[in-house]
């Protein structure tokens, strides 16, 4: 084999091990993402499923309730792919795209309910 050929065999080797690695490093954010996004679904869940927050914030509720509805289906996918990498590199539309989607709807829900907290114990404290 010539110089020329295993230079150009070493590039394409080189290109394909790059790209390799910028898949792995994709899969592992959209994991960290994933994660993220799995603690923020865990600790609303738990309030929006009380059927008093639905009444306070029905608005909310319903944004909750379509975000909701969304990670179920991202979780049904990955219950039936099973295998962390297909799973995080792979979907139609792309995984990481979905969890974007839904962190947007969940932190929107976090926002309104961190406000009302707020504004709740803002009438405490003139009262007492």
């Amino acid at each position: 084999m010539c110089f020329c050929c295993t230079c150009m065999h070493m590039l394409s080797h080189a290109y394909t091990c790059s790209d390799m690695h910028a898949h792995a490093l994709t899969c592992m954010l959209t994991y960290i993402q994933w994660m993220s996004v799995q603690e923020l679904w865990q600790n609303l869940e738990a309030v929006f499923n009380s059927p008093l927050t639905a009444k306070e914030f029905p608005e909310e509720a319903v944004r909750f309730v379509s975000t909701h509805r969304d990670w179920l289906k991202l979780m049904r996918v990955a219950h039936q792919t099973r295998a962390v990498l297909s799973c995080c590199s792979g979907g139609d539309p792309p995984t990481h795209n979905r969890l974007a989607t839904i962190a947007s709807g969940l932190e929107e829900c976090k926002k309104s309910l961190e406000s009302y907290l707020t504004s709740k114990r803002q009438v405490r404290i003139k009262f007492c």
